[in-house]
């Protein structure tokens, strides 16, 4: 039996404390993976050429820099820089530096905007450092997109960001989650139909409340266009604004008037809800649209920027709350049987209108 290399890679201070630790595999291959503010170390014992350069810009280091990157941001908010990177292949070691390493970073320096603690964050990490990239779906996208959206600093760069990250959130509840379950038919074939968007919004709404309500575009655009008159006019931005904020006295005369106008067309979903889901969704059709390149170029005005930090703030604070439970599998779970426990109630919204 051939005996296996112990490769290890050494990024910044060695003896500085490690804050970050972790075991997991790259295909078959054990890794040992160690991470602090500004260093790293890894050790992998493998079968592989005594070629450092082999080694280095092989697909287990691609995948090893692209994770190393992704959970320091996670963890500390800030970009890892790849400035010196020490490998050794048993006894032959060789340096290399920034402008010879393929990175994978997001983005570049610090974020505006940390990223909060996570909770079950052992889980979480266990999951994103063992799947391998041609295993992500769609909650990667709203990780790394919600992460990138805490570098921008333009509203409509933030809005787009965070509309891809909810995007790819209540697509992967819909898809990897609620369709097997609900196993919704066309009703000429009685082939199994894949969702549509108005489909998923309204899963998305069921995640978030206990009675959904399924919208159709038309009535989506109408309430829409009365609660951007109202926030145009009404509302007086002084504080980030969370799901407390919202459902707090400091937010009381929008949220009435918005559930005022929910209520003239029969609509029974919280004034927190509809803005969430399909006050945002009207916002990416209407400003964020390759057929609408206008008013994505123009949003310069007052109160076009306003609209947008208020949804802004809602999408963050919504995203950072629930984003990385879905790394979790028994919170998955739990989401299934709650989607089973109330089957026949979504798939008698989901085949109404």
């Amino acid at each position: 039996m051939n005996k296996k290399n112990i490769c290890t890679l050494t990024c910044g201070d060695k003896l500085e404390r490690y804050e970050f630790s972790i075991n997991y595999k790259f295909s078959n291959t054990n890794v040992y993976f160690r991470l602090s503010q500004n260093s790293f170390f890894v050790e992998i014992k493998m079968k592989t050429s005594k070629k450092i350069e082999d080694f280095i810009y092989s697909d287990i280091c691609s995948d090893l820099f692209m994770k190393a990157c992704i959970m320091h941001l996670v963890l500390f908010s800030k970009n890892l820089e790849l400035k010196l990177i020490s490998v050794s292949i048993d006894k032959f070691n060789k340096v290399f530096f920034e402008t010879e390493i393929i990175t994978h970073s997001l983005i570049t320096g610090d974020l505006l905007r940390a990223v909060p603690s996570i909770q079950n964050l052992d889980v979480f990490s266990s999951t994103v450092m063992n799947t391998t990239k041609s295993n992500y779906d769609s909650r990667y996208s709203s990780l790394f997109a919600l992460i990138i959206s805490k570098s921008k600093n333009y509203e409509i760069e933030r809005f787009q960001n965070l509309w891809i990250a909810l995007n790819g959130l209540y697509g992967f509840y819909a898809n990897k989650l609620a369709k097997n379950i609900l196993q919704l038919r066309n009703r000429r074939t009685g082939v199994l139909r894949d969702f549509q968007e108005r489909d998923e919004l309204f899963l998305l709404n069921f995640y978030c409340d206990t009675q959904p309500e399924k919208l159709t575009r038309s009535i989506t655009e109408k309430v829409s266009n009365k609660i951007t008159d109202i926030i145009k006019s009404d509302f007086v931005y002084l504080i980030t604004v969370t799901k407390e904020n919202f459902e707090s006295e400091n937010f009381s005369f929008l949220r009435e008037k918005i559930k005022d106008v929910l209520l003239t067309e029969n609509i029974n979903i919280s004034s927190y809800t509809f803005l969430l889901i399909y006050y945002a969704y009207y916002l990416r059709c209407n400003y964020f649209h390759a057929n609408k390149p206008l008013p994505m170029i123009c949003l310069s005005y007052k109160d076009d920027w306003k609209i947008f930090q208020l949804v802004n703030d809602m999408l963050e604070d919504f995203l950072d709350k629930n984003l990385y439970c879905f790394f979790c599998d028994e919170f998955l779970e739990q989401q299934k049987t709650r989607i089973e426990n109330e089957k026949a109630l979504l798939i008698e919204k989901l085949r109404s209108q």
